[in-house]
């Protein structure tokens, strides 16, 4: 009998175990429920469904719910596993804003884009494998490049125009044989990552006053990675957001210098002295630029592979505040055409012959010039090459500072490789101390490489008197004919050798009682 009641208690709690499983596992679809729908309220008061339980295989996507506007769907996982197979449509309200994620349905065909959309994210319909039938999305403004990769309607050559896939008032892709000038189209305002990469004949890009949404700011050239006939990138004067100087592709201030085409013309080319950063592979793959130069006094931030694959520049003199940004120190100087992750692995891919001009003062070009081994020329502050000669290291004493050896500028006196190296201190002796009748006696233990001691002793009313022994052993000294009264006594050790003295510092006070003799 105890045996099935045993069983049926184990029962019991293992049942109650998957309940609360269940129950916790329901939970993270959303903090509300609505029908089928589950949802999160957003700050501003709006909705985002999170995840629908049903499985019509004709999925209406409300407007609203509970009387509240939706406003964001598929922030989380939309579906489960099962209804991914099972739903063939998706028809969106008009009043949603933004879908985030409602992809890999492989039997899903048609979706109803309603105009109130403006934003698709990157999965919103990423490997919808069946997807061949898009309805709306014309105000679209922002698309991420892969919201409909991996789907027939993606695929699908009537939906190109010129070697152009748009959507809405989005690009997001060109084809990589297009070849000539683009211009991209008057109305669009988001242009998707990498748009334009490996477009291997692609010549000049016009950007319309409208274009906002492009990672030129961040991503920077890499949006142009392998573009080795673009000769210009321009913009219309009125965009609000970018602009072109000679060709060359900045932000709206030009603080960020975002992409210096790899075909354009000129064998050396002067950072403005506006620029505060120079991207992620800004000059990547610049075919004829040998040299290029920054104002003195730029302090601009040379984001990764900025320089990557530039054959043809043999030097460059990184001014004093010219950083690099990243673990990787920047430069990306590599000639092997490849992006290289593991910079640390490539030192024997660098540019042969490049030499590297820079100031001690700059820890980050040092660095780099270290971790690569490169040939390294050291400035002078009026700019031109260090003239050193080698300072030999001098040892630390009780008296004086040390130094590393270094090599010193005989025009400027800079040092580089100086490190200072501290004077050593004697320790503090240990000490012990009693009184007695009109006396003190002080006992004090050897202290190595000290030559002498000093006793301190200090009445209530702050007179001191100081007694000097030369003596290099422990040793007990009695103080005499010390009137009553009490007495604070301090103990140091010193060094002397010629008339330079170092002292340790004194002990901890100890305070005595001297009697009446």
């Amino acid at each position: 009998m105890k045996r099935k009641l045993s069983f049926i208690l184990a029962v019991v709690l293992l049942l109650s175990s998957l309940t609360l499983m269940a129950g916790a596992y329901t939970m993270h679809h959303g903090d509300y429920k609505s029908g089928d729908f589950y949802y999160n309220i957003l700050n501003n008061g709006t909705i985002e469904i999170t995840y629908y339980a049903g499985n019509d295989p004709v999925l209406t996507i409300p407007a609203q719910l509970d009387g509240k506007r939706v406003s964001l769907v598929g922030s989380w996982y939309m579906f489960d596993m099962d209804y991914r197979k099972i739903v063939k449509e998706i028809i969106i309200e008009n009043g949603v804003k933004t879908i985030v994620d409602l992809g890999d349905c492989p039997n899903l065909k048609k979706v109803t884009i309603p105009k109130s959309v403006t934003r698709l994210e990157e999965g919103a319909f990423f490997e919808c494998t069946s997807l061949d039938t898009v309805v709306g999305g014309e105000n679209v403004v922002y698309c991420g490049n892969i919201a409909f990769g991996d789907t027939p309607f993606f695929k699908n050559s009537r939906n190109w125009r010129n070697g152009q896939f748009y959507f809405g008032k989005c690009l997001l892709a060109l084809n990589k044989n297009y070849a000539g000038a683009l211009n991209v189209r008057s109305d669009v305002t988001c242009i998707a990552d990498d748009v334009f990469r490996n477009c291997k004949n692609l010549t000049s890009v016009y950007l319309p006053a409208s274009v906002r949404y492009f990672r030129a700011l961040s991503y920077g050239g890499s949006n142009f990675w392998n573009c080795p006939k673009l000769t210009k990138i321009t913009v219309s004067k009125d965009n609000k957001y970018f602009s072109s100087v000679s060709g060359i592709l900045f932000n709206k201030s030009l603080s960020v210098l975002c992409r210096y085409p790899s075909a354009r013309s000129g064998k050396t080319y002067t950072v403005p002295k506006t620029v505060k950063k120079i991207a992620e592979a800004a000059f990547e793959g610049s075919r004829y630029l040998t040299a290029v130069n920054f104002d003195k006094n730029s302090k601009c931030m040379i984001d990764e592979y900025a320089f990557y694959n530039c054959k043809s520049i043999k030097t460059m003199t990184i001014p004093k505040n010219v950083t690099f940004m990243s673990e990787c120190p920047g430069m990306g100087l590599y000639n092997d055409g490849r992006y290289v992750a593991d910079y640390r692995r490539n030192k024997n891919q660098l540019l042969k012959g490049f030499v590297l001009k820079g100031y001690a003062s700059n820890e980050t070009v040092c660095e780099y010039a270290a971790i690569f081994n490169l040939n390294f020329v050291t400035l002078c502050k009026d700019g031109k090459a260090h003239k050193t000669e080698t300072v030999k290291a001098k040892k630390a004493t009780y008296f004086a500072d040390g130094h590393t050896a270094y090599q010193r500028c005989k025009v400027c006196g800079e040092k580089i490789g100086y490190r200072k190296i501290a004077r050593p201190v004697l320790e503090r002796p240990v000490i012990a101390v009693a009184a007695g009748k009109g006396i003190i006696k002080v006992k004090y233990n050897a202290v190595k490489n000290a030559t002498g001691f000093q006793i301190r002793y200090i009445d209530k009313n702050g007179k001191r008197v100081t007694k000097t022994y030369t003596t290099s052993q422990t040793k007990t000294v009695t103080l005499s004919r010390i009137t009553k009264g009490q007495y604070n006594v301090y103990v140091r050790a010193f060094v002397k050798s010629g008339k330079q003295v170092a002292c340790s510092p004194w002990t901890v006070r100890t305070t005595v009682t001297v009697k009446q003799i």
